[in-house]
């Protein structure tokens, strides 16, 4: 339940005289009102004592309180001591504009004694939020006589009421829990926290005391629109922000991340104004291109630069608070090759950013592949189409990468790029695939080979991405070989490729294809001892000891059983570079081509009566034709 506290300093009403003024005091009062909703009457008492005078001009004392109308809406005055005659009290200009200003008759002039003790009590309607009483009090002679202010303390009335979104537009009540109070989205008087899980989107100017992006929350903020947030603005370590539109915080900005114990990290400043005193109890490092080593920070003014990557130890496990102004808008970094080319850089907002968006990218002089440090074991990786351990087209916010130059460049980004930490989803997308896995002592490593028609056999900075190794003895590494160890290998048709183990125990070991697509036969072969496995059906298991040639496997893309099924219900066969297939008694099917290395050409569907499909490489192809009733498998040749 919320609090409000109301506590009104009172003012004394004296009367100024053209003699001596006598005895006046200000005495003050605090009340506490505990879980008024939202709409509910509030009263400030205005009380007074010890007012006397000796003279009887005629004086008018006048009582000027100025609030804020979104947080008091006033009513009018009410429980006016009984001595007080109404008719000696006016009220001017009734509240509008956020103030109320009461006129006073003079008491001994009109023949009343002013009574000691509360005067009257002033009504408000409690809208929500904070804001200050402002009393002024001041006594008028006739014109020969000058203006005279009683010392009055003001006060403030403040309360606030939480809510929380899970998914809606910010501008409809359906989307929120807690007490709106009539309004149908939140106001000066709400404290607004947005859900795990939670997509809100801000489509219109909007207003809050405070607000808090939960981990897993989204909230986006259009173009065009202000969020103005009156207190503190914080993003959890797994929230996501997305400003198009004018932020205005009254307090402080941070947005948190969490970094594991015992761990180094790569991150980066989603804030414009970070310093590295920030981490002046941990190990700050920078990365340097030319000797691809790192160099401590030792000076705590050094500021962290937007896109730039750095790396943290994570010893004892802590939460790093970024304070300051949130990264909008387009950012770049300069690239370089002075050295292997390794440029450690990182994402610059407070969301994730996809580096396979359409549009918004500078990647001059850059390969493909995003190099992210997961643990001391791993390393994943992603280049535009598939990934390893883990590795997505999504780089998370406050995430440091590797990126490989090729030359002096430029990774620039516009906010075009940035995307609300959606799940990746870089399995089973690609045709031609074998992700390969190594898996011993609770540990586990990918790689993966798929085939691209305009791939090479030696390293392709757009397909390809080499293996970084982990500093884990008892993690074993898998890689296939181009020219250099691969974790990602693109090539051309081919029907075998070597596969390398890199292990820093002895131990056993077991080497499995965890995702297959569209290729018909896979043998892994175990050179060492001989022994073939059809990784389509079992995995491989083995014994390896640190030393020995890591190069000992070959996988084999075999070619497809050419044991042919016919069936006079439909024919197949060529002619010169098409592919003719006749479901003569058949209503539909599937028609897939293979070439000899297993990969899928082409497929679709098939109708009864003749199909045709032009092919544009000569070569021989296994034609497979699956229906309702019946598997046909033949073999054919394209000239």
């Amino acid at each position: 339940m919320k609090q409000l506290l109301i506590k009104i300093h009172l003012l004394a009403f004296s009367l100024l005289i053209a003699f001596p003024l006598f005895a006046q005091e200000v005495s003050t009062t605090t009340q506490v009102f505990t879980g008024p909703d939202f709409g509910t009457t509030i009263l400030v008492p205005i009380n007074s004592s010890n007012i006397t005078a000796t003279y009887g001009n005629i004086i008018i004392a006048t009582i000027r309180v100025e609030y804020n109308t979104d947080v008091l809406t006033y009513i009018g005055y009410t429980n006016l001591n009984p001595a007080i005659p109404s008719s000696k009290i006016s009220v001017m200009p009734n509240g509008t504009g956020g103030v109320v200003q009461l006129n006073i008759e003079d008491p001994e002039f009109s023949g009343f004694p002013w009574p000691d003790g509360k005067a009257f009590d002033l009504q408000f309607t409690f809208n929500g939020g904070p804001t200050a009483i402002n009393i002024t009090n001041a006594e008028f002679l006739n014109d020969a006589f000058e203006t005279d202010n009683s010392p009055v303390v003001n006060g403030n009335v403040s309360g606030y009421t939480n809510l929380t979104a899970s998914n809606g537009d910010w501008h409809q009540a359906s989307t929120w829990t807690g007490y709106l109070g009539g309004l149908t989205a939140p106001g000066l008087g709400h404290n607004v926290t947005i859900l795990p899980g939670g997509t809100v989107t801000i489509g219109a100017d909007a207003v809050c005391n405070s607000l808090t992006i939960n981990n897993g929350g989204q909230l986006t903020l259009d173009a065009g629109k202000t969020l103005t947030d009156n207190g503190n603005f914080q993003i959890a370590s797994g929230g996501s922000f997305i400003q198009n539109g004018t932020l205005a915080i009254t307090g402080t900005t941070t947005v948190k991340r969490d970094i594991a114990a015992n761990e180094w990290h790569l991150i980066s400043a989603p804030i414009s104004d970070a310093l590295s005193g920030m981490f002046f109890d941990k190990v700050l490092q920078t990365h340097n291109e030319l000797t691809n080593e790192y160099t401590d920070i030792a000076d705590i003014n050094v500021p962290l630069t937007p896109v730039k990557g750095y790396a943290l130890a994570g010893e004892g496990g802590f939460t790093a608070n970024y304070v300051g102004t949130l990264n909008t808008g387009s950012q770049s970094i300069a690239t370089t090759k002075d050295g292997a080319g390794w440029n450690l850089v990182g994402n610059p907002y407070p969301s994730a950013i996809n580096w396979n968006a359409a549009s918004g990218w500078t990647k001059t002089n850059l390969n493909a592949t995003t190099y992210l440090h997961v643990n001391s074991s791993t390393w994943a990786t992603w280049n535009g189409a598939t990934g390893t351990n883990g590795g997505s087209q999504y780089i998370a916010p406050g995430q440091g990468f590797f990126v490989e130059a090729t030359g002096a460049g430029t990774l620039a980004m516009t906010d075009a790029v940035r995307v609300h930490n959606p799940v990746s989803f870089f399995k089973n997308t690609v045709n031609n695939l074998v992700r390969l896995q190594v898996s011993g002592n609770g540990y586990t490593d990918d790689a993966v080979v798929y085939f691209v028609p305009e791939a090479t056999a030696e390293f392709d900075g757009q397909y390809d991405a080499h293996k970084l190794f982990g500093d884990v003895a008892e993690a074993a590494q898998i890689y296939t070989l181009g020219s250099s160890p691969l974790a990602i290998n693109a090539l051309p048709e081919t029907n075998s490729v070597p596969v390398g183990i890199h292990a820093g125990t002895s131990g056993t070991y077991t080497i499995a294809a965890t995702e297959v697509n569209d290729i018909q036969a896979i043998t892994l072969k175990d050179n060492q001892t001989g022994i073939s496995t059809n990784l389509l059906v079992n995995s491989y298991s083995f014994s390896f000891t640190p030393g020995e040639n890591e190069q000992r496997f070959t996988l084999y893309f075999s070619p497809l059983s050419i044991n042919e099924v016919e069936n006079p219900l439909a024919a197949i066969y060529s002619n010169q570079n098409t592919l003719y297939v006749d479901l003569k008694s058949l209503s539909k099917g599937d028609i897939y081509v293979y070439n000899l290395a297993g990969q899928l050409v082409t497929s679709t569907s098939a109708n009864q009566g003749m199909n045709m499909i032009r092919l544009t490489n000569t070569g021989n192809y296994i034609v497979k034709v699956i229906t309702p009733k019946t598997t046909l498998v033949k073999k054919v040749f394209i000239q």
